[in-house]
């Protein structure tokens, strides 16, 4: 199954201010397809000639496109929170994560595959 249409990938996003933080939020944020690759893509090329609401509005439509939960707020997500907890440089930074990250084929084969490690016969007991 393509990352990006299943369900159980995820992309995990920290801010950089609170990576070091043992309580940091974490976003987690869907793999995307390249079409939605290309929105984000077009809208960071555009934002910088939009009027400020506009460029805000628009900065936390494709916020909203990327992130589906997050792990860390007492509250379950709402997507409309979204600008209440966040700047739009920090949700500029989800976005930009989000566009070049991905769970990696090796990521995606721990969602299905079993282990590769033989868990079967343990070592034998050296003589004392």
């Amino acid at each position: 199954m393509p990352i990006a249409i299943d369900p159980e990938a995820k992309v995990r996003i920290i801010l950089d201010s609170d990576i070091e933080k043992p309580d940091a939020v974490i976003f987690l944020c869907r793999a995307l397809t390249g079409r939605q690759q290309r929105e984000i893509s077009e809208f960071i090329e555009k934002v910088s000639g939009l009027e400020n609401v506009a460029a805000i509005d628009e900065t936390f439509r494709i916020l909203a496109l990327c992130v589906i939960g997050w792990d860390g707020i007492p509250e379950p997500y709402n997507p409309d929170k979204l600008m209440d907890i966040l700047n739009t440089l920090e949700a500029g930074e989800i976005i930009r994560k989000t566009l070049f990250a991905g769970p990696t084929w090796a990521d995606k084969k721990k969602f299905v595959l079993p282990s590769e490690v033989n868990t079967g016969e343990s070592a034998k007991p050296v003589p004392v």
